[in-house]
């Protein structure tokens, strides 16, 4: 009888420890948010150019010259302000979020970290590109085109934040997230929506241009994808 009290325990423990990180994962939230967001981005990637297949072409509108080179990283212009609107918007739901999850279900998890990585991931962007592009490097040049950079940095607090949550789900896609936006950088993307089009029989001449949105609208889709799985996931376990 003694015997068993110390194996009932430790599985009791081993229950509760369950529970507890089943408790945890309210990732959705702030995934999803990204998601939305970063999938909202299409038509800022809308180009009026129907073939795209060269290394410069990237999207974005344009609106002023400082503030297209003070938010190069980012895309410049409308797109670099929409860019640093969605980290904001990220950091600041997934901080209040947490909060209030926390004072509900008891579980309190802290995101100081993947919401420290977003925070200095925006302004290393935002200050570091700045400064580089008075020099003209190369490697600012393909961040002013390709505007892959506001990605890869969604994409380090979501691993961050998956780690947090040691939600393997969220770290592959995060992982694939930070991958995807490094492909966007060395490749256009679009090209493959290019191929698939022609493959239909339609004319270079009249390649679609919202093919220039997949880099932003195959990433937002995962996101939400990974956010909806995430919510009945956690509905089920309750």
């Amino acid at each position: 009888m003694a015997t068993d009290q110390p194996d009932q325990l430790l599985a009791d423990l081993a229950a509760l420890r369950a529970d507890t990180r089943s408790a945890r994962h309210a990732y959705w939230l702030p995934v999803g948010v990204f998601g939305l967001l970063i999938t909202a981005a299409a038509p800022l990637y809308v180009t009026p150019s129907q073939t795209c297949l060269g290394a410069g072409c990237g999207g974005g509108v344009v609106v002023g010259g400082r503030t297209r080179t003070l938010l190069a990283g980012l895309g410049g212009g409308a797109t670099g302000l929409y860019w640093a609107f969605t980290i904001v918007v990220g950091v600041v739901v997934t901080a209040a979020w947490y909060a209030w999850y926390g004072r509900v279900s008891g579980v309190r998890t802290q995101v100081r970290l993947p919401v420290l990585s977003w925070t200095l991931g925006l302004l290393a962007v935002v200050v570091g590109v700045a400064a580089l592009s008075l020099v003209g490097l190369a490697l600012v040049l393909v961040a002013y085109g390709r505007s892959f950079l506001p990605l890869l940095v969604i994409g380090v607090g979501l691993v961050v934040l998956g780690r947090m949550e040691r939600s393997r789900l969220l770290v592959v896609v995060a992982v694939g997230l930070c991958a995807w936006a490094v492909l966007c950088a060395l490749y256009n993307v679009e090209n493959l929506a290019y191929r698939v089009v022609a493959m239909m029989g339609a004319p270079d001449g009249s390649m679609p241009p919202w093919a220039t949105t997949v880099s932003v609208v195959v990433p937002g889709v995962a996101l939400l994808i990974t956010a909806a799985v995430a919510f009945v996931v956690d509905l089920r376990r309750r």
